[in-house]
């Protein structure tokens, strides 16, 4: 009824099934008329809106259709249309100034509906990313101090770094230690490489996962009070927690930077006067040192501070130090947390795009906004 009021068309309403007394048939006549009064049509002259009544019953002798009679103002209407070529035009266009006359306020209120979508998305998208930066940042945090690490796993490599050969070497130099090269290489005990690289990456993907699962479970819970993206979370359980491949994603990654560790430590060298030493050790160890340095970095702490983090990083860092001098030890390390760090904020990235993925783009429907306020500008002037 709008567009017909906006458009300026003529109307005619057909009131079927009317009661067969004429007393009656007015009132139910005047009644539509007066509800039309309260609709859009109020502003149309009577002469462009006519109501026609069809009693109840009024069928021809056949019994098998309406009579003629009853429906008579409709089809003269229609056959005055159908005989009058210029009446039909006239009325065409009127249809198609009003049209163009409702298509700019028509035009606004798609905008504004466009605009309220992109707010939306930006909203959702906002619980989103706070609560992947907020876990990521805590993740960082349990990274930064090692406590993730199980108590078994930095058992291994204390009583490595504990052991006699080696504590004496950073403890008094390569040069002072009694005995030839080949001495130093007879005694050394053997790292355990594959078991704390592999626990330890098997403990960071662990806290990783359960850190991308809380931020699931904080944007479900919030999006949840909301409609549409109930019904989405309704649709994928699976948003209510981290990806199901993300420790088979985080796994082969964490390799990666392992070896890029390895690659550092060969490319590094040592010192010519502990050369010798660092060979004996093996890229691989030095590699899972420093790695072990990342989580376990004392960063001045001293040997008396207790904990099996504080003991374990303080041994280490003496290690790296005495191979790689203390400044290329500490810039090896931030280069492999820095790394690891971006690894890891990568991976959350991709987690919460699942969710970035469910909302239209914000940018693309304040464009599309301004795109459809910009088509309405002529037609409002």
């Amino acid at each position: 009824m709008q567009r017909i009021a906006a458009r300026g068309l003529p109307l005619l309403i057909v009131v079927n099934r009317l009661p067969a007394e004429e007393s009656e048939q007015r009132v139910v006549l005047d009644d539509v008329r007066r509800v039309l009064k309260d609709t859009a049509l109020r502003g149309i002259d009577d002469a462009r809106v006519q109501v026609v009544g069809v009693a109840e019953g009024r069928l021809d002798p056949s019994g098998e259709r309406l009579d003629p009679e009853a429906a008579a103002p409709v089809l003269r209407r229609v056959d005055e249309l159908a005989q009058d070529r210029e009446r039909r035009l006239a009325l065409a266009r009127r249809a198609l100034e009003g049209a163009l006359a409702g298509l700019g306020p028509l035009l606004g209120t798609v905008a504004a509906d466009v605009e309220r979508g992109a707010a939306e998305g930006e909203a959702l998208r906002a619980i989103a990313k706070n609560a992947y930066d907020t876990e990521l940042a805590a993740l960082l945090e349990d990274l930064r101090g090692g406590t993730f690490l199980r108590t078994e796993v930095l058992r291994h490599w204390e009583s490595y770094v504990k052991a006699d050969q080696i504590t004496r070497f950073f403890s008094r130099g390569l040069g002072r230690i009694r005995g030839t090269i080949v001495a130093a290489f007879r005694g050394m005990p053997e790292a355990p490489v594959g078991v704390v690289e592999k626990e330890v990456t098997s403990d960071v993907i662990a806290v990783a996962v359960s850190r991308a699962t809380e931020a699931a479970r904080r944007v479900a819970s919030e999006w949840s009070s909301r409609a549409g993206p109930a019904d989405r979370l309704a649709r994928d359980p699976s948003l209510w927690s981290a990806s199901p491949d993300l420790a088979t994603r985080i796994r082969p990654r964490l390799g990666e930077w392992v070896a890029g560790i390895a690659t550092e430590v060969q490319a590094r060298g040592a010192g010519k006067r502990d050369l010798a030493f660092g060979v004996s050790l093996g890229v691989n160890a030095l590699a899972v040192a420093a790695m072990v340095g990342v989580f376990a970095h004392t960063a001045g702490v001293t040997g008396t501070e207790l904990g099996i983090v504080a003991a374990t990083g303080f041994l280490n860092q003496k290690l790296l130090q005495a191979i790689f001098g203390e400044a290329a030890m500490r810039e090896m390390i931030a280069g492999a947390r820095e790394r690891l760090e971006a690894l890891l904020g990568d991976e959350f990235l991709k987690e919460r795009m699942r969710y970035d993925r469910l909302t239209a783009d914000p940018l693309e429907l304040r464009a599309l906004a301004e795109e459809l306020r910009a088509a309405m500008a002529p037609l409002t002037a």
